[in-house]
């Protein structure tokens, strides 16, 4: 998986579900990660606790990350 861009490794990856840490500070990278094919970001709960979620293909539920 080393040096495989994350559009080629998440593939399908359409939305990024975010809250508590504004993306303004990371906008940069992530278009760079994700290069011409951008996922939609949607921000809820703005907190000082941090999170993304995430669907894999499939899934009937999405998948909590807290970071």
């Amino acid at each position: 998986m080393v040096g495989k861009e994350v559009a080629q490794l998440l593939p399908h990856l359409e939305l990024i579900i975010h809250g508590g840490t504004g993306m303004k500070p990371y906008r940069a990278e992530f278009e760079r990660l994700f290069g011409e094919r951008q996922p939609y970001f949607l921000e809820l709960l703005p907190s000082p606790e941090a999170f993304m979620a995430f669907q894999v293909p499939g899934e009937e539920l999405m998948r909590f990350a807290p970071y």
